[in-house]
């Protein structure tokens, strides 16, 4: 029975490929999740929370509370950074050739978003407002400046739903996400010749937008209970299917968001055998962006472990570890009574579509703040069945 299910999966992602058309620039990710960097970033097949609607709207469908979340801002910097903070405002008041010289061979990288949501069973909605600015100086002797400042607000929703699968014990969840987004940016390289006329002035001419897009995405997780203690999900999903463009012409667009395929499995210990009980370790793996070519695989695989134990009165704890990139990731969380959460991650990209050329080191820190509107007991069918019939689970 196993068997087959995999072998299902293995023929869905085939039609996802087939039908994608391949790039050979490495895909940017639209919204990074402390909870998934700190695995790796192989998240598809563990989604269960509010991120699922960036990762795999499938894992909405495990959603029982009605929650809203006003607060929780996400903060993203290089390790570069906080080398430059001293000059930073020197450096960065006159964008000239001595100013790039000055940052030549760093990463200059800040990001920070912000994601009020409304999650109710199977169903969020929120509404995401973000910004990215990255710089990057190279080629001392023929200097070259890549930039990339992109803001992006808009509506985010999803959807996710969960049926009996081929076995009493298998439970199949799909879901799909929509967003509409409003995006103003630029991504492009200045030459020598363009940074001996370029000015602040210069450079905001270069952004292009506002423009808006709508993006679509599909998911798939389908689990089978080993036993009482354990799980093995497999998981699929397809972001910004065909691409979510902002506007008709390239050249005067913003940069346009790539599709992402991915594809995965996730093994789950639980502690005790309450579904409701998070407590557990569990460890995942994932292929990203699998619809590329001309990309290192080794980029393309994602490792991760996840060990999450309930501290009574001091609240909920996270340790995580992984793999992304060709490179070790690490994170914490820490949760009370699901209103307040904090979570850091340190992380590494790369630059290039070869692993081990130019990596950049990212520290990212997210806090929440929610409120629980009605939560229902059991949160689906399966906790349900689960928590009523523990034998068959055996």
């Amino acid at each position: 029975m196993g068997n087959r299910v995999v072998y299902f999966f293995a023929v869905l992602i085939g039609i996802f490929l087939n039908g994608c058309l391949a790039s050979a620039e490495i895909i940017q990710e639209f919204y990074r999740s402390p909870r998934a960097m700190g695995m790796g970033n192989a998240f598809t097949a563990v989604s269960d929370d509010a991120d699922a609607v960036f990762y795999n709207p499938a894992g909405l469908a495990l959603n029982a509370k009605t929650k809203l979340t006003l607060l929780n801002p996400k903060f993203d910097a290089s390790k570069d950074d906080i080398k430059l903070i001293p000059t930073a405002q020197s450096t960065f008041s006159k964008l000239d050739s001595s100013a790039i010289q000055s940052i030549m061979g760093k990463h200059i990288y800040a990001g920070a978003s912000i994601f009020p949501f409304l999650q109710m069973p199977y169903f969020m909605i929120g509404y995401l407002y973000s910004g990215t600015v990255k710089m990057y100086a190279r080629n001392s002797s023929y200097p070259q400046f890549d930039a990339t400042y992109i803001v992006d607000r808009g509506l985010v929703g999803g959807f996710g739903y969960e049926v009996r699968g081929i076995s009493h014990k298998h439970w199949l969840r799909f879901g799909t996400t929509v967003k509409w987004i409003t995006r103003r940016g630029l991504d492009k390289t200045f030459s020598v010749s363009d940074l001996a006329v370029a000015d602040v002035k210069y450079f905001k001419n270069q952004i292009k937008g506002p423009n808006s897009g709508v993006g679509f995405g599909f998911g798939l997780q389908y689990e089978i209970f080993l036993t009482k203690y354990s799980d093995l999900v497999l998981g699929t999903s397809w972001q910004d299917i065909g691409n979510t463009s902002f506007g008709k012409d390239v050249n005067n667009s913003p940069p346009s968001i790539e599709n992402n395929i991915a594809a995965g499995a996730a093994y789950k210990f639980h502690f005790r055998p309450n579904y409701e009980d998070k407590s557990g370790l569990t460890f995942s793996f994932e292929g990203r962006h699998l619809a590329q070519a001309d990309i290192d695989p080794r980029l393309k695989m994602h490792f991760g472990m996840e060990l999450r134990f309930d501290a009574g009165l001091l609240g909920e704890y996270a340790l995580r570890g992984g793999v992304s990139d060709a490179s070790l990731t690490a994170g914490i969380g820490w949760s009370y009574l699901d209103y307040l959460s904090v979570d850091a991650v340190a992380y590494s990209i790369e630059n290039t579509n070869t692993a081990f050329t130019d990596r950049e080191q990212r520290y990212m820190l997210q806090c929440s703040l929610s409120f629980e509107i009605f939560s229902n007991h059991a949160r689906t069918a399966k906790q349900s069945d689960r928590r009523n019939h523990p034998r068959k689970y055996q």
